[in-house]
């Protein structure tokens, strides 16, 4: 069976975040990698105060997955914490909050961990 090539990496960790979708993204990450997300906010008003809440199975795994750093701003991208030590076969429900324009504001993020080694 032929193989698709992999993708860059670098055009799955930037993310659009629109206004008339409540989820961003579908995305894969093997559990050997480790990404830092950006996220570009349409419009003009820049978002502050993200939080992010990371599920697994409906338990809330944030501490496990994004041990380190800091979520940030910088304009109108919001780049979150290292996302790391997901297990394969599982999928990840990234909850990320931000203000917006005085109103808080929520977008999923669905990532899934994919076995390097299945077929």
């Amino acid at each position: 069976m032929p193989s698709s090539p992999r993708p860059d990496s670098t055009d799955r960790t930037v993310l659009l975040w629109r206004f008339d979708e409540s989820m961003i993204s579908v995305i894969w990450q093997y559990p050997s990698e480790t990404y830092t997300y950006v996220i570009t906010v349409e419009g003009t008003n820049a978002p502050t105060s993200p939080t992010v809440v990371v599920y697994k199975n409906g338990t809330d795994v944030t501490a496990t997955v994004m041990p380190t750093g800091s979520h940030t701003v910088s304009g109108q991208n919001i780049t979150l914490k290292p996302l790391t030590l997901l297990t394969a076969g599982s999928d990840y429900a990234v909850i990320v909050n931000a203000t917006i324009a005085g109103n808080t504001e929520s977008r999923k993020l669905i990532v899934q961990c994919v076995d390097p080694k299945a077929v």
